[in-house]
């Protein structure tokens, strides 16, 4: 997310929604949501982070870059 953010003019930000159905090895099918949102506020920092949910777990992480 981080990464892809960093590629954008600075101000501009980027995020994506996604839905599906996972079926471990022998295990059985889960729907999820994800959201992943990104931002390039200035020129030398970018932040973003995601959140997933399945119907067995939550899963949320940020970072930031930045350039000195």
């Amino acid at each position: 997310v981080v990464s892809k953010a960093s590629l954008l003019p600075v101000g501009a930000g980027t995020f994506d929604v996604l839905a599906g159905v996972r079926r471990p090895w022998h295990g059985d099918l889960t729907a999820y949501l994800r959201a992943e949102a990104g931002w390039h506020p200035t020129d030398w920092l970018t932040a973003g982070g995601f959140v997933e949910a399945n119907t067995r777990e939550v899963m949320a992480g940020v970072g930031i870059s930045g350039k000195f």
